[in-house]
């Protein structure tokens, strides 16, 4: 049987709880895990990053799992992976390379602009206490390296690699690095 939290559970929640703080603050919080619900207003649905000239199928990188938007400007502020099932060190670099070797981010079509402007956040459930320690290694690697990536989401300006034990530890988690994005 499969966990539910291969399906995004728990990082479905958190967005639904995202979107509603910060709605009013001119800001839209777009996620792709969930099912719709009458107060899901129109945030759900597929997140690509893609490589090259043209966003499709046969150039698609990755899928992320919540975008907090500037509204008014469809500037990313926030681009986030949750990995709700794994907190191994490949697969969080993984998720930070697939996301700033592409040309573009994507929400049903929606052209989603990076800049220094945008923080990158891998945030994993953390299986034993002790792999904490080598997040902020992970973090400092992936900025040195970043350095010398040529593609257009490289501009990313900040990237972040954060772990969390519990649900309500996720949402404490993204929502200080939401905070610390907002009010740079």
């Amino acid at each position: 049987m499969v966990s539910p939290r291969a399906h995004g559970v728990g990082t479905a929640a958190v967005a639904r709880a995202l979107e509603q703080a910060l709605a009013a603050q001119g800001y839209d919080v777009l996620y792709g895990h969930g099912t719709a619900e009458p107060t899901t207003r129109k945030g759900l649905g597929q997140l690509h990053t893609w490589y090259g000239d043209r966003m499709g199928r046969a150039s698609m990188l990755a899928d992320l799992d919540i975008a907090i938007v500037e509204r008014a400007s469809d500037h990313a502020l926030v681009l986030v992976e949750v990995e709700e099932t794994t907190d191994r060190a490949k697969v969080l670099i993984g998720d930070v390379f697939t996301a700033l070797l592409g040309s573009g981010v994507s929400h049903l079509g929606r052209q989603l602009y990076v800049g220094a402007w945008t923080t990158l956040a891998v945030v994993a459930r953390l299986r034993r206490a002790a792999r904490a320690d080598r997040l902020p290694f992970i973090e400092e690697q992936v900025m040195a390296l970043k350095a010398k990536l040529t593609t257009p989401n490289a501009v990313i300006g900040r990237v972040l690699v954060r772990g969390y034990g519990t649900d309500a530890e996720l949402e404490a988690v993204l929502l200080d690095i939401v905070q610390s994005a907002t009010h740079r």
